[in-house]
């Protein structure tokens, strides 16, 4: 969870104007901090996020070259403006997942992002799903899971 989110503390943070760019700095120092943890494995680390989320793993993802293996984003993307972030950069695989009639982020802004990857041939795969949940459940929400987990477990090459 973000600081200030839910039940973590912070609130103040979610008032910052740049507040995705500071949870974007929390996200690249917890990825940096995985090597100091005795079972992690940070060769096979993925992204995913969703909401507000997806934006912050649009973010993190140029600051952390290759050395994140994908990400999956849902019901995410670019606000209008925000076209400015580096994603011209990015090289690695990207699910964008994104309910067709969404009213909390329109759709258009999963379509622009995958635009976006596709124009900097980042490896992008967009999956639009019927109905307007901002958060999947039933059959969307399977249908994601199993997308993601398949796109994963190709880039590790588990058995």
């Amino acid at each position: 969870d973000y600081r200030g989110h839910n039940v973590s503390e912070g609130f103040g943070y979610t008032q910052l104007p740049d507040a995705e760019r500071w949870y974007a700095r929390d996200v690249i120092a917890a990825f940096r901090a995985l090597p100091s943890l005795p079972r992690a494995d940070s060769s096979k680390v993925f992204l995913w996020g969703h909401s507000m989320g997806a934006g912050i793993t649009a973010r993190v993802l140029p600051a952390t070259g290759s050395e994140i293996r994908g990400a999956s984003v849902w019901s995410g993307g670019q606000k209008s403006g925000d076209e400015a972030e580096p994603l011209g950069v990015l090289s690695l695989p990207v699910n964008i997942h994104h309910s067709m009639a969404d009213a909390t982020t329109p759709i258009a802004w999963s379509r622009s992002l995958h635009a976006q990857m596709d124009r900097s041939a980042a490896p992008a795969r967009l999956f639009e799903y019927p109905g307007d949940e901002h958060l999947f459940s039933g059959d969307n929400l399977a249908r994601a899971i199993e997308r993601d987990v398949e796109f994963f477990t190709k880039l590790v090459q588990l058995p």
